[in-house]
């Protein structure tokens, strides 16, 4: 019998002690520091659930993220964050990634989104597709999705270093444009092509695909069959 390993991903349930405080520093009721104590005790409470149900791959939860894409944004020079969006059909909303420039990623910025790890348990980490990415950036500098994928997938290229160095093991990447869009051969095409260029700065780290929004036979025949 093949072993499922478990674990979470992407940007997981506030609690609402946490929910309250963010509304309170939003109206400058109470201070960011308190915000900051109160994320890192859910994170701990996280951590301590994940352990408790065994969880092969550890992850933080994203609790000082705002969407799957913000903190990307707001670390990367030439990209800034733009209207409120919602998240294709359901009730979640992002701020749309705007390209103002050309993209290079703050080191400095990025970090203090990402936390420090214990190098005894194995982590993940999960991250937008760079296809969903690009799908949903407003690229003022050209209308060319190629070249908006390019730009997205070295950016993200960028981003894997740092979280191989930080001591990662798995990158989730979440693709639901993909399925939501029944996107044709040529545009799967495009995205088996920026996942072999992220491979190049993968190191160790283990790849992971999710897609969601319908069917993804296509996609993962589509993975199965390719050198991605």
């Amino acid at each position: 019998m093949a072993k499922i390993g478990s674990f979470i991903h992407g940007v997981y349930p506030r609690s609402a002690e946490l929910v309250q405080i963010s509304r309170d520093v939003d109206g400058n009721r109470r201070s960011v520091s308190e915000l900051k104590e109160q994320q890192k005790k859910d994170f701990e409470k996280l951590l301590k659930l994940e352990e408790s149900e065994n969880f092969e791959y550890l992850e933080d939860g994203k609790l000082t993220w705002q969407d799957i894409f913000r903190p990307i944004v707001e670390a990367t020079d030439g990209m800034e964050a733009g209207a409120l969006t919602r998240w294709f059909d359901n009730n979640c909303f992002y701020r749309q990634p705007i390209i103002t420039g050309k993209l290079l990623l703050d080191e400095k910025k990025i970090a203090p989104f990402f936390p420090k790890l214990t190098p005894t348990k194995k982590w993940k980490m999960t991250l937008p597709s760079p296809f969903t990415f690009a799908k949903l950036t407003e690229n003022t500098k050209t209308a060319d999705f190629e070249k908006t994928l390019e730009e997205i997938t070295i950016l993200l290229s960028a981003l894997l270093k740092i979280l191989s160095e930080k001591g990662v093991t798995l990158v989730q990447f979440n693709e639901p444009f993909i399925r939501y869009s029944t996107a044709k051969k040529a545009e799967i095409n495009l995205f088996l092509k920026s996942f072999t260029q992220l491979k190049k700065a993968k190191g160790d780290l283990v790849f992971a695909v999710h897609s969601y929004f319908g069917d993804c036979a296509p996609l993962v025949n589509a993975l199965a069959e390719s050198e991605a």
